[in-house]
């Protein structure tokens, strides 16, 4: 019996599938983000994959050891503040403060209720009814989702526990349909009142709709027989099953598993450091890994706000194929609203009105009208230029086609923008690093951004536009304990140290066991984290076998606070592979398939056009080309020299 793991990464526009067999091949498959359901894109993407297989869906899901999904609608969600009316109960005094420390999207001054002092005494709730009487008010406002928030909770979980249930009893009692409410300190464990409460009213917003998918879909795959839960990825780089999924957990769980994906690719390259820009179709995200050693964000941030919550530290940008350019004050912008995938781009005909990169794209002769997402979509150029046209040219006194080029340079100049603050944050020398291209539309633009920043090699993965998936399929299933440091480092501190690390193991061996993986095939690894001087960021150091030693050695001198963590994994792939793992190259006699006008910085040159799946190992081209896979284009700029490594790679070396 064959053996499968399946990853499914949900983004903005499109949802990717990845699939791994036992034998160790690899097939990748995209479908249209349908975001009125996402369940809809997640069964097309399984049905895809099963296809490419060659076999039933019901054989897949019942042979799958493991299914793990990750999403970015969580993140937009919060971005978008397009989720559920959120109501908060609160101790007497704190409502200002959290009223003007989170957006009104997401909590309106009016969905915030304090408890009267009458309702304690002695530190025990007394007043129920002040209680059932606040979450009706709330649900009256139109709250869909509450929170319950008191002064100090964190040092009284109980307390907050216990009017959270009261207040549920009531939203029982007293609507249609399921109203979540939640203690705060069950989402977070933060000792400051308000990031906490930040963190639940976060939940609050973006967990609902996710609910509303993930429950159903895991019963569905369980009714067909499913072995193992279905596995939710956190931004941390971990995993957890649905029924103990956080929904702020999910937030940059989609990056999170490119950047995990993208520090195996350095591994098997065998490259200190890797710059990783993912150009998808609504953001595009950015950040410098390194395999021994992951870096994490204390907190998640938006343009309005900061949510406390370990993410993996990557940087976004409001930049991507489906973003739409429009002129303010007679000034081009592109970004930082999307078109996604409904309406989506007006060239794919599904009732986008605004242009987008993609639009441009189009008329710059990137992409070719029938053979985009392998053939699946057909371009519509004309619909295109009339949109460029009405949107851009028209207004600042151009024709379409210089209409497209104006959008690219202002897109590259976003990107390069972006990137370059990365590479500033983390002391990288451009001329010193690799770039790792991928997302839908990295392939695209990734010669451009680079020969502006003088990047002098870029990589692009066969999988490249579905790395995220391939992230989720191939990265250990697990799970990690964290365990603060206690303060004044001594040599006698190896001993507690030891059975701190014992504990946490203990801790996470068991919730591998409850999600049905044998204690037989776990490993644990060992990290050390620490706070970086900017105190924003932390630095995750692996541990050698030495664990407890280690520890106590790497720890000296560091003056910020120091952390111990468990990592109980279940390994499954080597983090080396070659080409035999992708699927066989169709014979073909040569891999040029013609040739066509594209638009480099404003200059229509006459192309190469070649079929990525033609392309063997040691091929070189020469730009100008366009190399088209089965969902994206590489750009190969008239300056670069592409050429196929032996595992299937296109490696672009720009001038220097």
């Amino acid at each position: 019996m064959c053996a499968y793991r399946i990853g499914i990464d949900t983004g903005g526009t499109f949802t990717d599938g990845f699939l791994i067999d036992s034998t160790g091949a690899y097939r990748w498959a995209k479908s249209l983000t349908t975001p009125y359901d996402l369940g809809e894109c997640f069964r097309k993407v399984l049905q895809e994959l099963a296809d490419r297989a060659g076999i039933p869906l019901d054989e897949l899901i019942r042979d799958a050891e493991l299914m793990c999904y990750s999403t970015t609608h969580g993140t937009n969600t919060l971005l978008e503040e397009s989720g559920p009316r959120v109501g908060v109960i609160v101790s007497p005094g704190i409502s200002a403060d959290l009223v003007a420390a989170i957006p009104t999207g997401l909590l309106a001054g009016d969905m915030v209720v304090e408890l009267p002092e009458s309702c304690w005494e002695n530190g025990q709730l007394v007043g129920k009814a002040a209680v059932r009487e606040a979450a009706e008010e709330l649900n009256d406002r139109g709250a869909r989702s509450l929170v319950v928030a008191l002064r100090d909770g964190s040092t009284s979980p109980e307390l907050e526990r216990e009017v959270a249930a009261e207040a549920a009893a009531n939203c029982a009692e007293h609507s249609f349909g399921w109203i979540p409410v939640f203690a705060a300190t069950d989402v977070s464990d933060a000792a400051d009142d308000t990031a906490r409460t930040v963190a639940a009213v976060v939940t609050a917003h973006i967990g609902r709709p996710l609910a509303r998918f993930l429950y159903p879909l895991e019963r569905e795959l369980r009714g067909r027989h499913m072995r193992r839960p279905l596995l939710v990825a956190t931004g941390g780089g971990d995993v957890t099953r649905v029924a103990s999924a956080l929904a702020i957990d999910t937030l940059q769980s989609g990056p999170a598993y490119g950047a995990l994906a993208a520090s195996k690719v350095a591994d098997g390259y065998g490259w200190d450091r890797v710059l990783c820009v993912d150009i998808g179709g609504t953001s595009t995200d950015i950040s410098v890994v390194e395999p021994a050693r992951r870096l994490m964000g204390k907190r998640f941030s938006t343009d309005g706000f900061a949510v406390t919550v370990p993410v993996m530290d990557i940087r976004a940008a409001a930049i991507g194929g489906s973003s739409v350019a429009h002129v303010e004050d007679g000034v081009l912008r592109v970004g930082p609203r999307s078109a996604g995938a409904r309406p989506g781009p007006a060239c794919f005909g599904l009732g986008g009105r605004e242009p987008t990169v993609t639009d441009a794209d189009l008329l710059l002769g990137i992409f070719s009208p029938d053979g985009f997402s392998g053939g699946r979509l057909h371009l519509d150029v004309e619909r295109a230029r009339d949109t460029l046209l009405a949107g851009v040219g028209s207004k600042l006194g151009m024709d379409a086609d210089e209409a497209a080029v104006r959008i690219g340079r202002e897109a590259t100049d976003h990107l390069v923008g972006a990137v370059r603050r990365v590479l500033d944050e983390r002391g990288q020398d451009p001329g010193e690093v690799t770039m790792l291209s991928y997302g839908g539309a990295g392939p695209t633009h990734c010669a451009a951004v680079a020969a502006r920043l003088r990047i002098p090699r870029v990589v692009v993965l066969p999988f490249a536009s579905t790395l995220s998936a391939f992230g989720c399929a191939s990265s250990d299933a697990s799970h990690s304990r964290r365990v603060p440091l206690p303060n004044g480092l001594a040599d006698d501190l190896v001993t507690t140290v030891t059975e701190l690390l014992e504990e946490a193991e203990r801790a996470v061996l068991d919730e591998l066991v409850s999600e049905g993986f044998p204690s037989s095939s776990q490993a644990v690894r060992y990290w050390l984290e620490t706070e970086d001087e900017d105190g924003r960021t932390l630095s995750r150091h692996l541990l050698r076998a030495e664990r407890a030693d280690d520890a106590v050695n790497a720890a000296r001198g560091s003056t910020g606070p120091i952390t111990l963590i468990a990592d109980a994994h279940v390994p499954v792939l080597e983090t080396r592979w070659s080409g035999t793992s992708l699927p066989a190259k169709k014979p073909s006699r040569t891999s040029r398939k013609g040739r066509r006008e594209v638009s480099f910085d404003g200059e229509r040159v006459d192309t190469d056009i070649y079929a990525e799946s033609a392309l063997k190992p040691g091929t070189r081209i020469d730009g100008p080309a366009v190399v088209e896979t089965e969902f994206t284009s590489i750009v190969v700029t008239p300056s670069a020299v592409l050429s196929v490594d032996s595992t299937g790679a296109c490696i672009l070396k720009l001038a220097g």
